[in-house]
């Protein structure tokens, strides 16, 4: 033997020594069966543990795409919520979320989506129109009313330079 001897080499041996002995060891079973059990049910734990972390890899896979899913769900929903669009705008809204690939993506791509439907909403394109809940109505005549008067109704502060020669006097500035 070059080095270690192996495992089945050891089991022969003992095998061997145990066949020469006829004296039973009463209610024990010979050291290499017990070894045989031992190993069988270490293969056996051994194999289920590989079996289950399969299973959670897998479990764990889907729930991160359920997520996803959900995330993708969710802010597409807040936009059309958001916005008032057509429907060429919310197919190009849902293929800009279809190409994200986790949910910190999503986000961004939410956020970036926010961004352009409300600067195409203030620059007063016709891409974009902020839906109100409450109903409105708008009259002509109401910014061009009659005021009565511009003429200010408190009475301005005339005193303030006497008051600044006050305190350069206080202060020592001025004598």
């Amino acid at each position: 033997m070059d080095g270690d001897p192996t495992i089945d080499e050891l089991l022969a041996e003992i095998e061997l020594e145990s066949g020469n002995n006829d004296e039973p060891m009463g209610d024990e079973p010979p050291l290499a069966e017990s070894y045989r059990k031992l190993n069988s049910s270490y293969q056996s734990v051994l194999s289920e543990r590989n079996e289950a972390i399969k299973t959670v890899q897998i479990l764990r896979n889907q729930i991160n795409e359920v997520n996803l899913l959900n995330a993708k769900l969710l802010y597409t929903n807040k936009l059309f919520k958001q916005f008032h669009m057509n429907n060429d705008q919310k197919m190009r809204v849902v293929e800009n979320f279809d190409l994200t690939t986790s949910v910190r993506e999503v986000k961004l791509t939410y956020a970036n989506m926010c961004a352009i439907m409300a600067e195409s909403f203030n620059l007063g394109g016709s891409v974009v129109k902020k839906r109100n809940t409450t109903a409105t109505t708008i009259t002509e005549g109401l910014a061009s009313r009659a005021v009565a008067s511009t003429k200010p109704t408190q009475k301005i502060v005339t005193d303030v330079n006497t008051m600044a020669e006050r305190f350069k006097t206080l202060a020592g500035i001025k004598k």
